[in-house]
């Protein structure tokens, strides 16, 4: 899959704001909160190339696995989840069982390189973040633009 640095980049973004608004953060704390949430972006940015690639190895004109189904699918075929429960799985559990295979996933440079350049990925900070904040909530995770802007 060839990626487009500017759609990329503005993939992400989308996360990022998405995250910043779930976590409700203000512009008095969005400073102290941003490398959290730009890490947590990066997480699922590498979500959705993770399934993008899993989708176009198997459905690359997407008409069975598009959206939800490739997480789903993914979770059945390469974790052996059976597929009743993955569908059941909320966001957090899926990343839990993926969390390997999402830190192993590996951004071209050129990518991680520009996106290092406009958000801060340092993990200080993280260990400060209460616990309730750490867990992802599904509404986090939009697929959708990953899913119709990369193939």
């Amino acid at each position: 899959m060839e990626l487009n640095i500017t759609t990329c980049y503005k993939i992400f973004e989308k996360h990022f704001n998405r995250i910043s608004e779930s976590l409700d953060v203000s512009p008095s704390t969005r400073h102290e909160l941003e490398n959290f949430v730009a890490y947590r972006a990066l997480i699922l940015f590498k979500l959705d190339l993770l399934l993008i690639d899993h989708r176009n190895s198997i459905d690359g004109d997407r008409f069975i696995l598009f959206g939800k189904n490739a997480l789903h699918h993914y979770l059945f075929t390469k974790k052996g989840v059976p597929y009743s429960e993955a569908k059941k799985l909320n966001l957090q559990d899926s990343l839990v069982i993926l969390a390997d295979d999402i830190s192993k996933y590996s951004l071209p440079a050129e990518i991680i390189n520009f996106l290092k350049n406009e958000f801060n990925f340092s993990s200080n900070n993280i260990k400060y973040v209460k616990d309730e904040m750490r867990v992802f909530k599904d509404s986090d995770w939009d697929f959708e633009p990953a899913d119709t802007r990369l193939n």
